[in-house]
């Protein structure tokens, strides 16, 4: 469930760095 970067933030953070 990768729709919205707010979400993939929560569940990886590893995105928000990226």
């Amino acid at each position: 469930m990768n729709l919205h970067p707010f979400l993939v933030c929560n569940e990886t953070p590893r995105d928000t760095t990226g």
